[in-house]
């Protein structure tokens, strides 16, 4: 496995060898990265959006990059998705918010119309987010004043509202069949692609949710803000159907989470990336500090 992370002092790439994490490049350092993101037709081809410094390419799993910004209004680039079957499209999002798009692999840019973010005078910018398996299907959270989900079938040429009126909005994750939004009101799930949505049973004040496909259904984890302060992780076998305090606590602090495959990698408040193991057995299951040498940590992204 390979991870990559956006970090306060670089890109950083490392991969996993048996046990051990090991830095394998560590580059764009002078910069702040907010996210990071692998293509998922090309693995060895990763962007990076910098805290007002654009964004970067890399063609070589991360050991080289060049700036990939024409057409960019804005040097502050928050979130990045990849059309499910064209790797030439490409999504950002930037602060002030906006979103923009790619035909050319990132080449150039331009804004999509039509899309009226309440955000845009927000301090918090609005998450991208791509269907893994619809061309085309692209999702856009809109983290402004009473928050919205915009969806677009036809690659952000059109838009509806998928969901509006919906409170704080903090994350969306997409798999084949299931959408996944941490809320304030609790994790909304929809299983028609945004046309209907439900909420989740006792799961108030979500602030982070992820999820990958497994062979029977989704693995998917959730994080609650709690009164006395101290976050609380879930977890649901079921694709979001049911979910369940997980098996291992929450370190004090935690605010990203990210499934992979028998992992669960999280980013405390501090920057400290770090791991632990996800519904498999473990005598003591704990959570690990990745690396020592790491920055703190913004954002991650991670491919086999």
């Amino acid at each position: 496995m390979r991870l990559c992370a956006a970090t306060a002092d670089g890109v950083w790439v490392m991969r996993r060898d048996d046990a051990d994490w090991q830095v394998r490049h560590a580059q764009l350092q002078g910069r702040a990265f907010w996210t990071v993101a692998v293509s998922p037709h090309q693995k060895d081809v990763i962007f990076a959006g910098a805290d007002g410094h654009g964004l970067f390419r890399s063609v070589n799993g991360g050991g080289s990059w060049r700036p990939m910004s024409r057409g960019l209004e804005s040097p502050y680039v928050h979130s990045i998705a990849f059309d499910a079957t064209d790797p030439r499209v490409i999504f950002v999002t930037t602060l002030p918010a906006a979103v923009y798009r790619s035909s050319d692999g990132g080449e150039t840019w331009e804004p999509l119309p039509d899309l009226a973010l309440a955000a845009a005078a927000a301090p918090r910018p609005p998450q991208v987010v791509t269907h893994p398996t619809q061309t085309g299907q692209v999702y856009v959270l809109d983290a402004g004043v009473g928050g919205a989900l915009h969806c677009s079938s036809d690659g952000g040429r059109t838009w509806l509202v998928s969901l509006a009126n919906a409170g704080r909005l903090h994350e969306l994750t997409a798999l084949p069949r299931l959408l996944l939004l941490a809320a304030d009101d609790g994790l909304q799930r929809s299983t028609d692609d945004g046309a209907t949505w439900e909420l989740a049973r006792n799961t108030r004040a979500a602030c982070a949710v992820s999820a990958f496909p497994a062979a029977s259904s989704a693995q998917c984890a959730g994080l609650l803000r709690t009164t006395s302060g101290h976050p609380a992780l879930i977890g649901s076998q079921d694709g979001g159907r049911t979910w369940f305090p997980a098996p291992i606590a929450a370190p004090l602090g935690l605010r990203q989470i990210k499934l992979a495959p028998l992992t669960i990698f999280g980013i405390e408040g501090t920057g400290a990336l770090l791991r632990a193991p996800w519904q498999t057995p473990a005598d003591s299951p704990a959570w690990f500090v990745l690396s020592d040498e790491l920055p703190p940590v913004f954002g991650i992204g991670w491919s086999e």
